[in-house]
């Protein structure tokens, strides 16, 4: 398990997100993996299971863009990329009810990675909301864009930990990450996402500690 805590001392109630990035590049977005409203000088914990991942999918209300909501199409399959011969892959396919996951199975090529791949069993244009996705300690945390005939692959070696402050909630889409310091006509004007802080954990911990300061900054305590 891993843990991370947040004083809020900014001097207000602030809506504090934690997400996650994988380094894979454009056409990933992250969501707002957890997220809670915490009072001025009130500390909030968030904690997940950093091995607990899961490949599924879902639907956005929108195609996907920053600040569209995503909803998980159904739960999402357990993998496990970190144990020898675990199952690492997931087929996702559609039939007449729909799209649906089939049995998640080990693939050998895929070292450290995750992997989602579609057939030929739909359409662009039925998969004009639908987006595949890399679940963390059950939470959705990174989507992309679902087509058909594709591979995704999600780098678990890769994954790194940020706070935020948003007025986005959980379940969100965040602006691309190198975006984030700076304001870009690819960030709709009704969003709102301070500069992220990069967690970052010491030698074999499994915490870390920060207060947001009044100027909206992450500071490790």
């Amino acid at each position: 398990m891993k843990s991370v805590s947040v004083t809020n001392c900014s001097g207000v109630g602030q809506n504090i997100a934690l997400f996650i990035n994988d380094a894979s590049g454009g056409g990933v977005y992250s969501l707002v993996w957890q997220s809670a409203s915490v009072n001025n000088e009130v500390c909030y914990i968030f904690s997940w299971d950093e091995n607990a991942f899961g490949l599924g999918w879902g639907n956005t209300t929108r195609p996907i863009d920053a600040g569209v909501l995503f909803t998980s199409g159904q739960a999402p399959a357990s993998v496990e990329p970190n144990v020898a011969g675990g199952s690492n892959a997931l087929p996702v396919q559609y039939n007449q009810a729909g799209f649906y996951s089939g049995t998640p199975y080990f693939d050998g090529q895929t070292d450290t990675n995750l992997e989602i791949i579609t057939d030929k069993s739909f359409t662009v244009d039925n998969a004009a909301t639908m987006n595949i996705a890399l679940y963390l300690s059950g939470n959705p945390s990174l989507v992309m864009k679902g087509m058909p005939n594709t591979s995704y692959i999600y780098d678990t070696s890769q994954i790194s930990y940020y706070l935020t402050v948003t007025n986005l909630k959980t379940g969100f889409t965040l602006p691309e990450l190198n975006l984030l310091p700076a304001r870009s006509a690819a960030t709709p004007a009704s969003i709102s996402v301070s500069t992220p802080k990069k967690i970052v954990f010491a030698p074999q911990a499994t915490s870390a500690s920060y207060t947001l300061t009044n100027t909206l900054v992450f500071q490790a305590n």
